[in-house]
């Protein structure tokens, strides 16, 4: 992107008797940042005044730059981030969604499939289907919406979420209608399809009045309270009351960036197959609390890169999670909320052993998923979904395929010790052996599968 901007004459060479003039220069953003190096005085605020008119589109621009202009650049960046958000919340009504999409891919890019629709993290107040979604490739996780207002009391007519290839599962506060519906006995397998979900009559509450209102949650819960420490107005309807409104589901549609990769050599290849731009994706491998990643600032629809871990940065988990939290303050959630996205999955995304790719959802993606409409329409909106793809290695989907086999074994102790191995791993044993349930021939293994899976969901004891 290039520019045409007044640049005051210290900075271009010229300077008469301590006289400022000026005179049209053609600069790129980051020739514009590269020249706050060296600047000091009314010259350097002229630079800043130029750099802040700009507003986001500059905003990247600033990470790059010389060490001795860092903390410059950083002021600068959350300045124009305060300037975007200001602004937000001066049209009306202001919604921010921010939320995470999960899938899980082998080592090859496919995606595994047979993700669990994981409810233990939920108070007991949440409303749930109470039948387990256990074979979608795709979890859509902690997707919550804030509402941000200057009029108390305001009333929100309609608030709908449709995802047109999956299902809503679990929702907080109680809805108007869940689609699709079904009366009595639920089928064994519910098709995941058009789920639709709507809100009617929303009020929206910026003086406190219904805070004594919100259900009580544990302290050590992990995440809900967490997620209350914003500055959004409390949501009221249908005789319940929350700072959020809160949705789960599973979807039948993987990433649209595949990742395969070799552990020995350190080298994933991507491949954007989708038709948007995916920014700032972020490769990686956390490692005994250090991750090594690289950032592809930009994969372009159908675009394939390969990045080295071999000889990617190497940041503590500490610092990784302060360059995210930012990054997610630049894809338009306010600092309150990015907080509460880092406080909440920070520990899992960066401190969590394995190797991940993250990228967050192009919007009009996340519209195709996930669309949702809400009347009055707001004057702003932002979406921040974050994409989770968790990579097995070659030797682990190997090791793994191996000890389902000896689940059929013709010696008893080998049954035994894979079973036993099996109950010891993580989501990708537990995916994998869904599909043995599903798809194996052999009746022991589906047996021991199943009795492996029941173990670990008793594991997964529900929060009270």
């Amino acid at each position: 992107m290039r520019i045409r901007r007044t640049l005051i004459i210290a900075l271009a060479g010229f300077a008469v008797a301590g006289t400022i003039f000026a005179k049209q220069e053609a600069m790129t953003h980051e020739q514009l940042v590269a020249s706050l190096d060296g600047v000091q005085g009314e010259p350097l605020a002229n630079l800043k005044r130029l750099i802040i008119a700009e507003g986001m589109p500059i905003h990247d621009a600033l990470y790059t730059g010389p060490a001795a202009t860092a903390e410059l650049r950083a002021k600068l960046r959350a300045e124009l981030r305060a300037a975007r958000d200001a602004t937000a919340l001066d049209k009306g009504l202001v919604v921010h969604e921010w939320g995470s999409v999960m899938v899980l891919a082998n080592h090859d890019g496919a995606t595994v499939g047979y993700l669990g629709d994981d409810k233990s993290d939920l108070p007991p107040f949440v409303h749930t289907i109470e039948q387990h979604m256990q074979d979608q490739p795709m979890v859509i996780r902690k997707p919550i919406l804030y509402f941000y207002t200057k009029q108390n009391n305001q009333l929100l007519g309609q608030v709908a979420i449709h995802a047109r290839h999956g299902l809503i599962t679990q929702w907080y506060p109680k809805a108007t209608s869940v689609q699709p519906r079904y009366h009595g006995q639920l089928p064994d397998h519910l098709p995941v399809a058009n789920g639709n979900i709507h809100w009617s009559g929303v009020r929206l509450f910026t003086d406190g009045s219904q805070d004594a209102s919100l259900p009580a949650v544990d302290a050590d819960h992990p995440w809900w309270h967490i997620a209350r420490d914003v500055d959004a107005a409390t949501v009221t309807v249908n005789g319940e009351s929350e700072k959020f409104l809160f949705y789960r589901g599973v979807n039948r549609f993987g990433s649209k960036v595949t990742v395969k990769g070799s552990e020995s050599d350190g080298r994933y290849a991507l491949h954007n197959t989708g038709k948007h731009t995916i920014r700032n994706a972020v490769m990686m491998r956390v490692n005994e609390g250090r991750a090594v990643y690289q950032l592809v600032p930009a994969l372009e629809p159908g675009q394939k890169v390969t990045v080295s871990l071999a000889d990617a940065s190497d940041w503590t988990a500490d610092t990784s999670l302060a360059r995210f939290t930012e990054q997610l303050e630049a894809d338009g959630l306010f600092p309150k909320e990015a907080d509460v996205v880092r406080r909440i999955w920070g520990k899992f995304f960066f401190k969590r052993e394995g190797v991940r790719l993250l990228y967050v959802m192009p919007e009009p993606r996340a519209d195709e998923l996930l669309r949702f409409s809400i009347h009055p329409r707001p004057a702003d909106v932002a979406r921040t979904l974050i994409v989770q793809v968790e990579c097995a290695t070659e030797r682990m989907t190997h090791r793994i395929a191996e000890l389902i086999a000896q689940l059929g074994d013709q010696d008893y102790k080998v049954r035994e010790r894979a079973q036993r191995q099996l109950e010891r791993l993580d989501r990708f044993a537990e995916a994998l052996l869904r599909k043995a349930v599903a798809e194996s021939h052999d009746v022991e293994v589906r047996e021991r599968a199943e009795a492996i899976l029941k173990k670990l969901e008793a594991k997964k004891a529900p929060i009270k």
